[in-house]
């Protein structure tokens, strides 16, 4: 008792066994959710390319949903593991705190986090009113290009952090805005990739629908 409030650190502080199984289960726990969220998020994109052209039932749309809250979970478990990860570094080695990596992932895992809210908010909901319909020939060209949007911060968010988790090489090196504006230049690049993709796919099928003869008008 005497020891919480003599201001001395507590004894597992100075333990390198107990140090060491800290990190290493917040390690696991943060690479178990990389893995719930990135698997998941990659098997509803391959999944709804896949269907969408033909159309999506209501069972198509349940799985997805289904498969959405792995998802929210491998993200959950990801905040949880980067919180206990700050205060672990807080209480054991306060100067790792100074890395602008670990504050350009926090930015990065909020915008995937925002980024999920507005697919249960506006993507899921989109593709529910298309049931039965060619989703991406049968959808305005707003929400093609919103579908194109989610998905591209979706994955790049995703494997961003796995890269920067595995680069130790820009520890305390490279500034924090330098990490956020590759991000931002490959989500920009993903995004046209993304859209192109969807326009390209969309202008195939109307030549198709229409009997190889290309509409007019946009």
């Amino acid at each position: 008792m005497q020891l919480a409030f003599s201001g001395t650190a507590p004894l597992w502080l100075s333990d390198p066994f107990i140090l060491s199984l800290i990190r290493t289960s917040l390690r696991l726990l943060h690479f178990a959710g990389l893995v719930f969220g990135l698997g998941f998020a990659l098997f509803i994109d391959f999944f709804v390319n896949r269907k969408a052209y033909a159309g999506l039932n209501d069972d198509d749309l349940d799985l997805i949903v289904w498969a959405s809250r792995f998802v929210s979970f491998g993200l959950l478990v990801l905040w949880m593991s980067g919180l206990g990860f700050l205060a672990f570094y807080a209480a054991s080695d306060p100067a790792k705190l100074a890395n602008p990596k670990i504050f350009a992932k926090i930015v990065i895992v909020s915008i995937l986090t925002a980024n999920g809210a507005l697919i249960h908010w506006r993507v899921l909901p989109a593709l529910r009113g298309l049931t039965g319909k060619p989703a991406f020939t049968a959808a305005p060209t707003r929400t093609r290009r919103l579908f194109a949007l989610c998905a591209a911060i979706s994955a790049i968010s995703w494997v961003t952090p796995i890269i920067l988790g595995a680069a130790p090489q820009l520890n305390f090196v490279v500034p924090m805005w330098v990490i956020l504006f590759a991000y931002g230049a490959a989500t920009a690049a993903a995004f046209l990739i993304a859209l192109s993709t969807l326009s390209a796919a969309t202008r195939s099928t109307l030549l198709v629908d229409n009997g190889g003869i290309s509409p007019t008008g946009g």
